[in-house]
């Protein structure tokens, strides 16, 4: 600012340190005595003078820094050309920001024709503000000249301002301010610095200033030389720079969104001091706007539109909202909009209202911006840049506050999750050296293991539990990093809780290079499942070899009522028919009517018989006697002749079972042939039984309708349960495979009796 200031200076002038070194000239006393800046620069200032001079120059500096009153000689001034200049030389102090002398100022004060031509050019042409001022008998500070740049930027002409006093065109505050500027250069004879913002004509403007006393004959100052220049811009920036940073931090910090909107809102004040805004968000489920923050603004009008309809022509708000395009209203007191905000418009003193959509990428409406002006009129061009701006900060912070809430609703309905599940849950940090460190564990972990989240929380798996049992658990871990997918395990440990059997799933996380570098963890108690399960295993082992045993025995009355049916009756009626016939013989020449009878007799008597014979056979068939091979045979042929089904019998030669196999080999295709007649509409049975290792294996397949397994319900099937459960009392299988229209196969696999001969090769 010294610089420029001392550049714009009318007269020629020089700074010197105080050993009188030359540190710069201006312009004007380069044009004045040839010399360039480079010339003189470092260079004592007495070669500009005659030694006379000189000495009187030193006299004054000496006086001038004992008493810091500026000093005025006058002198003879040697030009380049070796020509005189006879002039004034008024010798002024610059001080530091400490108020000790730095530098001295010298400046040429030419004879007034020719420093009055040199001076109206430099003052009308300067770009920057420059104004004289006279001290008048009041110690007021009347202007005597201003040159253009002063009314360019002021707004105020010149003809309006010669013979007026400063401070007449500002408000009193503002005036108060700049009187005490002026008196302080005027008492302290020093030229100082500063920093004005005054409401003028051409609008806001900040200027940075710089006042110099003019001194006269007597040492007073009777005159104000200023120099001003237009910062407006400059410090508008600074400023947008500012209330920008500011914007941005609280968006990086996390602030709450009332605060981010708050900001924005004073963005927009400070940046156009005219204006006053606010901010309403969208109520989704009311379908309304809420107002938010408007430090600027009445509580009352606050409070009256709060909730106001988003729809069109519901004041310029509502109608922005609806449209998702700015509504400016240039007169609130006539507009059709705010027929039903009109009284409450005039009583906050808000005579105009524009209102721009905060709208989220993809168009959905997140609020409104609403910015106010106590006169009508239409947003200018700068207005709309900084609501636009505004508006986009606004959008950010709502997006980011809606993307807090629904990350904190999410994390929260997770922890309720983590927290509430049954199962163990927790996370594993895989350190350096290849251990694993509980970072996270919910309360069923902590009940499980028997120790606390405080005991667990930082530790490594070898520091909370027992060195066997950490054994076992860092090499499931390594396991399953081993793997990179997840894993299933059961094991059973010794926890400070009692020894419990866990089931375990792990499953790796990624780091965004690929490597592994946590493990969550779910592990399931199933220590009484585990008990349940055997239990329940033992029982249904206890109730099939009950089943086997009843079966057995069963089968063992069935085979003694069979053999009694066929001995004791089959020869009670085999004696009755003896005797039928001797009675006929004897008796039924002479009685026909005997003879009749006792024929009829022996009819019923074959046919009880033959009842008995089939009743023996239901219970035991005899053939079962006779081993498998021939039971099988007989079995297809009596199916073949009842059915009239064409059956086939593949079987190995020579297999031999003992009494329990070949019972339910022989039952389970009794069963099965059983349901082919009932179900099957097949046209042919094919029954097979091979000797396979070191089991059997019977099949019976038809190429009947055949049905869907998927549909059918074999809890209800009583003759499939019986085949299966006959097959689990010899630790066998029994498989069942079917299709719509492809036919059924029923297969038994049963192994081999113990201490049977060796396993046949397949």
């Amino acid at each position: 600012m010294y610089r420029r200031f001392f550049q714009q200076l009318p007269t020629g002038a020089l700074i010197c340190d105080l050993e009188r070194r030359c540190i710069a000239c201006n312009d004007v006393f380069t044009r004045q005595t040839g010399y360039q800046e480079s010339a003189l620069v470092g260079r004592d200032i007495g070669m500009l003078l005659l030694t006379d001079d000189d000495t009187v120059l030193s006299a004054c500096l000496r006086s001038l820094l004992e008493i810091s009153t500026p000093q005025r000689i006058k002198a003879s001034l040697l030009c380049v050309n070796n020509s005189r200049i006879e002039c004034h030389l008024l010798i002024g102090s610059m001080t530091n920001e400490q108020g000790q002398v730095e530098s001295l100022l010298l400046q040429v004060e030419m004879p007034l024709v020719m420093a009055g031509q040199h001076f109206r050019e430099v003052f009308e042409y300067a770009t920057e503000l420059l104004y004289l001022l006279e001290v008048t008998e009041d110690d007021r500070f009347r202007y005597l000249e201003v040159n253009r740049a002063f009314e360019q930027s002021t707004g105020l002409p010149r003809e309006r301002l010669i013979g007026t006093y400063v401070g007449d065109q500002v408000s009193d505050l503002e005036s108060h301010v700049l009187r005490q500027h002026l008196r302080q250069c005027l008492n302290e004879s020093v030229m100082i610095e500063g920093e004005a913002e005054l409401r003028l004509p051409a609008g806001v403007r900040i200027y940075r200033w710089t006042l110099v006393p003019v001194i006269d004959d007597n040492g007073r100052p009777y005159r104000i030389v200023g120099l001003s220049r237009d910062v407006t811009e400059q410090r508008r920036h600074e400023r947008k720079e500012r209330l920008q940073l500011e914007i941005f931090q609280s968006l990086a910090h996390g602030a709450p969104l009332m605060l981010c909107l708050e900001r924005i809102v004073c963005f927009i004040e400070q940046l156009c001091p005219e204006l006053r805004s606010s901010v309403m968000l969208v109520d989704e489920r009311a379908r309304c706007l809420r107002t938010g923050p408007a430090p600027s603004l009445p509580a009352a009008y606050l409070q009256a539109v709060d909730g106001i309809p988003i729809a069109e022509g519901v004041g310029s708000c509502g109608t922005a909202a609806w449209r998702r395009e700015m509504v400016a209203v240039e007169n609130t007191a006539t507009h059709p909009y705010f027929e039903s905000f009109r009284d409450l418009t005039e009583r906050a003193g808000l005579r105009a209202c524009w209102s721009e959509p905060i709208l989220d990428l993809d168009g959905r409406v997140l609020g409104v911006l609403a910015v106010y002006l106590d006169r009508p009129a239409l947003p200018a061009a700068e207005h709309l840049a900084v609501v636009r701006q505004a508006s986009n900060f606004c959008t950010i912070a709502i997006r980011r506050s809606q993307a807090e809430r629904t990350l904190r609703e999410s994390e929260q309905r997770h922890r309720d999750i983590f927290n509430n599940s049954h199962d163990a849950l927790f996370l594993l940090e895989v350190t350096e050296d290849g251990g694993f460190r509980n970072i996270e564990v919910n309360p069923a972990f902590e009940r499980m293991i028997g120790m606390s989240r405080a005991e667990l929380i930082g530790k490594t798996i070898d520091e909370t539990v027992p060195q066997a049992v950490a054994e076992v658990a860092n090499a499931k871990y390594r396991r399953c990093i081993a793997a990179g997918k997840v894993t299933e395990e059961e094991v059973e440990l010794d926890l400070p809780a009692g020894r419990r059997i866990l089931h375990s799933t792990l499953v790796p996380v990624r780091d965004r290079f690929g490597a592994i570098y946590r493990i969550v963890g779910i592990t399931r108690d199933i220590t009484e499942q585990k008990a349940r399960a055997t239990a329940l295993q033992e029982s249904k082992t206890l109730l099939r070899e009950l089943a086997a045993r009843r079966e057995a025995e069963l089968e063992e009355e069935r085979k003694r009522i069979a053999r009694e049916v066929h001995d004791e009756l089959g020869q009670l009626l085999t004696s009755l028919r003896l005797n039928l016939n001797l009675l006929a013989r004897e008796f039924g020449p002479q009685l026909p009517a005997l003879g009749e009878r006792t024929k009829m007799m022996r009819d019923i008597v074959d046919s009880t018989i033959q009842s008995v014979r089939g009743i023996a056979t239901e219970l035991r068939p005899a053939v079962l006697d006779m081993g498998i091979t021939s039971a099988l045979d007989w079995l297809v042929q009596q199916f073949s002749s009842h059915s009239g089904i064409v059956a086939t019998l593949d079987m190995d030669d020579e297999i031999k079972l003992d009494d329990a196999r070949a019972v339910v080999v022989f039952r389970v295709a009794q069963e099965s042939l059983t349901n082919v007649v009932r179900h099957a509409q097949a046209e042919r049975v094919k029954v097979s039984l091979h000797q396979c290792g070191c089991d059997y294996r019977l099949s019976i397949e038809d190429d009947g309708v055949g049905f869907d397994t998927g549909e059918a319900c074999p809890s209800h099937s009583f003759g499939l349960l019986g085949m299966q459960e006959r097959a689990l009392t010899l630790g066998g299988t029994l498989q069942l495979n079917s299709e719509p229209r492809r036919g059924t196969r029923v297969e038994l696999v049963i192994p081999m009796a113990p201490g049977m001969t060796a396993c046949r090769e397949m």
